[in-house]
């Protein structure tokens, strides 16, 4: 989850949309981003019944973690092509 946040960082995100997009259940996104926004790198918006998410842009690690996640999917796709 953290990994579609940090690629899509300018976005926001509907928790529902989310979920979907990630093959998980609305009330596990829900726990997971209670999470990552008590460690400030999630705010979440409420407009009506909808709840929004997106990443921090005052998260200090918010360049670093997006750095790390980059090369990891770098890593992984020369791992892949590696493979016979």
């Amino acid at each position: 989850m953290l990994t579609s946040l940090l690629l899509g960082a300018e976005e926001r995100y509907y928790v529902r949309d989310l979920a979907k997009r990630l093959v998980l259940q609305p009330t596990a996104v829900s726990r997971e981003l209670i999470t990552l926004e008590r460690l400030g790198l999630v705010r979440r918006e409420t407009e009506g019944r909808r709840v929004y998410c997106s990443m921090n842009p005052a998260a200090s690690v918010l360049g670093e973690l997006r750095g790390l996640v980059l090369k990891l999917g770098k890593a992984r796709s020369a791992e892949t092509e590696a493979r016979p």
